[in-house]
């Protein structure tokens, strides 16, 4: 699973940046794989499903939680709900975008993480 995938990537790391890094790399594998639960899981939502929707609704926000204790233990000034909803949308999408060969998930994980770390513009 997709919790499996992030979880099993964060155990390692103590530094929280690293553990964030680590967790979007696991999320954008999983969302790669040739796996229908990935897909489910990310575009499928409750309301779609109703026979499912009250167990669909639980992985999500035992997901959610996961990640709101992997964003809070950067103790960062931000909205960080707005921000994990941010890294795990762009995680996502990499499904419409991604190419083997090109940049890898964990290439892809670092270089989203840079983007919250580095300032955009230059003065």
């Amino acid at each position: 699973t997709v919790t499996t995938a992030v979880t099993g990537r964060t155990e390692d790391h103590t530094d929280p940046w690293d553990r964030i890094a680590a967790a979007l790399k696991g999320h954008i594998e999983a969302v790669l794989a040739p796996s229908a639960y990935a897909r489910v899981i990310v575009t499928v939502l409750p309301d779609d499903v109703p026979d499912v929707a009250q167990d669909l609704q639980r992985m999500r926000d035992e997901y959610e939680q996961l990640w709101k204790k992997l964003l809070d233990d950067l103790d960062l000034k931000v909205d960080t709900q707005l921000l994990r909803f941010f890294l795990l949308g762009a995680a996502n999408y990499t499904q419409v975008w991604f190419r083997p060969g090109a940049l890898s998930p964990a290439d892809i994980a670092k270089t989203f993480i840079s983007f919250l770390r580095q300032p955009l513009e230059h003065p």
